[in-house]
Order: structure tokens, then C-alpha cells, then sequence
């Protein structure tokens, strides 16, 4: 009994928190699931109404989450929030997702797809079900979603939990859920923005995004990211499980991610707490209707990025992947021309990276195994571990200038090393117990 009741206390599940939660306020889904559901409007919302629907929406973002029960009881909450201005108040960031446990919280995008008036409308069952919520009001906006912050004291304007139980996923989508993956219109790109709204860099604030202490955390669409002003990085993935699907990102030569010496500067941190599950990738469905030059899979035009000098920073004992390949757009600006955005490998990082060498460079710092391809060359590089790498059809060994002692070689070892002085190559093997050496004149 007492082992159950620690597992119960530990998932943050206890009486009291059972009680408080607002079983009275689940709506039926139409794909089933029991769910709560908020509204979140900047311009008509106000913070002393429920936030149940659109007519008695929030104003802001974070007077919502205190609203919400913190334990979800394995439930889902999706939050509809409507185009326009959400901003920081005083040093708090504009979301704290911190403390909520057991569940799901998804963000979607509201925008015109539920109006029956509207061409995106598709009359089905969750078109239908988001009208009806909307209390037959139609929303005729297009306009993003935009998170901004000034003097915000805690690191991100948008970041997750820092508990140490990883039991709460975070979504962002802009899609019409009402609709096939590959219809026109189904995804739209660029509806939340994030910014940092300062003109000096005295800001505390280190990063737009942080997904630190939450279980997952994913951005399903392109966002926009103005990262002018942000001092450190714009998103930091620090879950078990976080992907950005495509991203617009833009800041200028002299942006603090620019000049800063920090060696994890830039635009996409991995953190510590990523796995192999984290990623940055092209968007799971096209992105069409609302992105211009971008879209399906196939037109190779998901990721933008402009006046950056370090891209993306795997930080020390972080893992996970990503395929850019030639789906990135490069546009410098006022950088100098042969500056290509930096992709930073860190000691004892396990990344599994594809890139074009034409967009940009690689830094690799870390000695345990991962993978590159470059896709300007097509040659791929398995980095074995000690020294060891596989590169196309050749094996690489890395060589010290001195070689072991008779002793500290075991029955059939082979070691190379080189002797600089007088430039040969000497190999040392223990053949059975027997200690031989040759060497090799280099030219």
C-alpha cells in the first residue's frame, strides 16, 4: 500500500487534486476523448471571464494556465486562441507552463476554417463541432498568433515546466483538423509568431522558447521566430521528446545571438534532456494556403533562415536529429556572403544530422558515435567512437604522436602512431604475446 500511495503522490496525483478537477467541464471531443476546452482572445477577452468560449474568452495567455487545473488526470486541454497580440506582464513570461502534470495541453490557431461562409469550412463532424463552440459566431481572421515579451526576468517568454517529473506534453498546430492531411488549405504556416519586443540588449531574456521539464513538447507547423533582439538562442529543446516541424527565423548581423561568445549561441538548442526522439524537421503535412514559397514535401522549401551565424547547438550529453538537406532557404542579409550558418556538435553529443555543406558549415566537437551526411556530396560519416569513423567505404582511425607501452598492449592489439620528427608511420602489434613493430616513411 504504501509503494502505490508513493507512485500516486509521485505522478502528482492526490486527493485533493481529484476533488478540485473540474470533471463538470469535460466536453466530448468528435474523436471521442473527454476533454476541457478554452478560448483565449487578446483583443475581446477579458481575465475575470471563464474562458469557456469564445464570448467569455481570456485575455491573456498566462491568466488562462492559472485558471486551469495544474494536474490533467491524463486528460487533454486544448486551448483555441485567437489572432492578435499576446505580451508578457511585468517580468512574467507570456506563458509559465510550469507545474502542470499528467496530460496534454494542444494551442491551436483560430482561424476561419469552422465559418460555414468560409471555403476552408468542410462541414464535417470537427468543423461543425469547433462552430457550435464558437456559439455560431464566425471568426473571419487570418491573422497570427503574437507571443512578445519585454524585460522578462525568467529565461523564455514561452517555456515549459522545470519539474522533474516529465509527465505534461505541449503542442502548437495551425491546422484544420477538419480536413485530409493533404488537402489544400489543411495546414497553415506562420499563425503563431514569437518576438522579443526591445530595441537594447539589456534584456534577461536568454531564449524565446524552452521546453525544459516538460514530457513532450511540439511545434506541428512553421512557425516565425524575429530573433533580433534575443540573447542566447530562440528555442530550446531540453525534453524526452520535442520536434519543430519547419521554421522562418530572421535576426541581423549584430543581434546578440550574432555577437554573443557563448558556445551554444543560436537559433535551435538541443539540450541535456533530449533523446533520440527530438528532431527538427520538414512538417509532418504540408504546410499550404498561408506560406509563401513553402509546401508539400516535395518542393523542398520548409525551413528559411536569415542573418545567422550559428544555426543549430547540440549541447553536451544531448542527442537527436534532423534532415535539412537542401530543404533550407539561406537568406544572409546583412552578413557577409561566405559566412554560412554554424552547426555545432559538443563533446559527448549524439547527433544525427543531414546538411548541404552549400548552406551550412559543421563544427563537430564530439568523440562518442553519431552520424552526418552531407547531401552536396552524398557521402555520409559514421563516427564509431575512440577515434574511429566510417567515411563512404573507408574506415578513419585517429592517431597520437606516441604509442603505447609493451605492456599495455593485449594479445592480437594493433596500435598506429605517428612520429612527426621523422615522419613515418609506426605500428606496434602484439602478435600473441610478442611485441613487432614496422613503420612506414611518409612523404
Amino acid at each position: 500500500m504504501r509503494r502505490i500511495q508513493t507512485l500516486l503522490e509521485n505522478k502528482n496525483i492526490i486527493p485533493e487534486n481529484i476533488l478540485a478537477f473540474p470533471f463538470d467541464r469535460l466536453i466530448t471531443a468528435p474523436w471521442g476523448a473527454m476533454i476541457l476546452v478554452y478560448f483565449i482572445d487578446s483583443l475581446n477577452g477579458n481575465d475575470s471571464n471563464d474562458g469557456r468560449t469564445l464570448a467569455t474568452a481570456k485575455k491573456t495567455f498566462q491568466a488562462l494556465l492559472d485558471s486551469m487545473p495544474h494536474d490533467l488526470l491524463f486528460h487533454e486541454a486544448r486551448i483555441f486562441i485567437h489572432s492578435g497580440l499576446y505580451e508578457n506582464t511585468g517580468t512574467y513570461p507570456v506563458a509559465n507552463f510550469e507545474g502542470f502534470a499528467n496530460g496534454t495541453i494542444k494551442i491551436d490557431w483560430l482561424g476561419t476554417w469552422a465559418n460555414p461562409d468560409d471555403p476552408e469550412y468542410t462541414g464535417n463532424d470537427s468543423a461543425q463541432w469547433l462552430y457550435n463552440l464558437l456559439g455560431g459566431v464566425p471568426v473571419r481572421d487570418n491573422n497570427q498568433v503574437v507571443f512578445s515579451a519585454k524585460n522578462c526576468s525568467y529565461d523564455a517568454i514561452f517555456l515549459g515546466g522545470f519539474q522533474l517529473i516529465n509527465t505534461c506534453a505541449v503542442l502548437l498546430e495551425s491546422c484544420n483538423f477538419g480536413k485530409a492531411w493533404d488537402a489544400v488549405g489543411a495546414n497553415y504556416a506562420f499563425r503563431f509568431k514569437f518576438q522579443q519586443d526591445e530595441t537594447e540588449f539589456n534584456s534577461n531574456l536568454f531564449e524565446l522558447i524552452s521546453t525544459t521539464g516538460l514530457k513532450q513538447f511540439s511545434i506541428m507547423q512553421p512557425i516565425e521566430m524575429d530573433l533580433t533582439n534575443v540573447k542566447m538562442f530562440g528555442i530550446f529543446l531540453n525534453s524526452p521528446i520535442a520536434r519543430l516541424g519547419g521554421a522562418w527565423m530572421y535576426t541581423r548581423e549584430l543581434c546578440p545571438i550574432n555577437t554573443g561568445t557563448s558556445y551554444w549561441s543560436g537559433y535551435v538548442a538541443f539540450g541535456d534532456q533530449c533523446t533520440k526522439l527530438c528532431s527538427l524537421e520538414n512538417v509532418w503535412y504540408p504546410s499550404n494556403g498561408w506560406a509563401s514559397g513553402f509546401g508539400l514535401f516535395a518542393s523542398g522549401k520548409l525551413w528559411k533562415i536569415e542573418g545567422c551565424t550559428h544555426f543549430v547547438n547540440f549541447h553536451t550529453n544531448s542527442a537527436g536529429s534532423f534532415s535539412l538537406g537542401a530543404n533550407i532557404i539561406i537568406e544572409q542579409g546583412e552578413l557577409p556572403a561566405p559566412v554560412l550558418p554554424q552547426i555545432t556538435f559538443q563533446a559527448n553529443s549524439e547527433p544525427k544530422v543531414t546538411y548541404n555543406s552549400d548552406l551550412c558549415s559543421l563544427n563537430d566537437l564530439t568523440l562518442i558515435p553519431h552520424f552526418t551526411k552531407d547531401t552536396k556530396t552524398n557521402q555520409e560519416n559514421y563516427f564509431i567512437g575512440g577515434g574511429l569513423k566510417k567515411f563512404e567505404d573507408n574506415f578513419i582511425v585517429g592517431t597520437s604522436n606516441s604509442g603505447p607501452t609493451d605492456l599495455e598492449l593485449s594479445p592480437n592489439d594493433v596500435c598506429f602512431f605517428l612520429d612527426i620528427v621523422g615522419h613515418k608511420l609506426k605500428v606496434k602489434v602484439n602478435e600473441a604475446g610478442t611485441i613487432k613493430t614496422g613503420e612506414i616513411n611518409l612523404v
